[in-house]
């Protein structure tokens, strides 16, 4: 008797990056993954590159949903999760456009839930490591709360050669169980654009869903630049505050929700820090100190 086809619900979204768009679509459909069907949701969030017109012509079975730009990625994929939720799947799959997977990621994927499911009833989250593509430096993946003082101050796990547990995790790729989309639900309805997958993992681990890495690298994308960003040491301080405050940024009430939630018995006093960062980023720069511009605080 054949094996019963795993469906798996991939879901996307996209903005303006049509050849990357495709290429993560070529790619995912090409897996090399046994017994395995994929249905696709893409929200294309107003782009005006013909990434839609493109889409449709080469992999007509995704399903497109269209966005007027205001989204962003945790906005797009709240859209994508509640689609996906009105229909049936084993498994859900967070994908970034910009993410190449190796040719067999997903059933690696498939292999490390299977084998956590042997000794757990808890539904499970197996988030794919992912590298530099040139460097193959890692780069997104699961990550550990510093402390109980700081639960949003973390460090990344480096992927090894057998599964590790994680806090919560970057959403370039993720694996869900049925049950633990099911049982978590929807995206953080406050937050737009960051913190929504680092979000979603922290209320995982809260709801008794077990986050886990599975073992080595599954694919590749490259960190994203700090230039334009309020990161970027390069701009006057009064542009990088304006940076800071917009949607991709830290937007008070969306960061406000977030700490609330998450930020632990500190969270009124840290929380008002990273306003403080840009300031304390140009004044370590004139007393010839390290800016320190990666962050570990999502």
């Amino acid at each position: 008797m054949a094996a019963k086809a795993i469906r798996i619900v991939a879901i996307l979204t996209c903005h303006n990056r049509r050849a990357k768009t495709l290429g993560c679509l070529e790619n995912l459909y090409s897996q090399d993954a046994a017994s395995v069907t994929f249905d696709v949701i893409l929200v294309d969030d107003g782009s005006s590159d013909g990434t839609t017109e493109a889409v449709r012509n080469q992999f007509p079975a995704v399903r497109i949903i269209p966005g007027d730009g205001s989204l962003f990625w945790t906005g797009g994929m709240r859209v994508a999760t509640k689609a996906a939720l009105e229909t049936e799947f084993d498994f859900l799959l967070w994908l970034n456009d910009d993410t190449v997977l190796y040719p067999d990621a997903i059933s690696r994927l498939l292999v490390t839930h299977d084998e956590l499911a042997t000794s757990t009833e808890k539904p499970l989250i197996i988030v794919g490591s992912v590298c530099d593509p040139d460097t193959k430096a890692f780069t997104y993946g699961g990550s550990v709360s510093a402390s109980r003082w700081m639960p949003l101050r973390f460090s990344h796990v480096l992927p090894g050669g057998v599964p590790a547990h994680c806090d919560t995790f970057n959403g370039n790729c993720v694996l869900f169980s049925a049950a633990a989309v099911r049982r978590l639900g929807n995206l953080h309805p406050k937050l737009v654009h960051a913190a929504g997958d680092y979000e979603y993992g922290l209320r995982a681990g809260r709801l008794d869903i077990e986050n886990w890495i599975a073992p080595g690298l599954l694919g590749e994308c490259g960190r994203n630049p700090t230039e334009g960003t309020w990161l970027d040491m390069s701009l006057p301080l009064i542009a990088r505050y304006k940076l800071l405050f917009s949607r991709k940024g830290q937007p008070p009430r969306e960061r406000l929700a977030y700490y609330a939630a998450h930020g632990g018995p500190l969270w009124p006093l840290v929380y008002p820090l990273v306003y403080l960062r840009p300031l304390g980023m140009s004044l370590a720069r004139v007393f010839g100190q390290s800016p320190g511009v990666s962050s570990n605080i999502e």
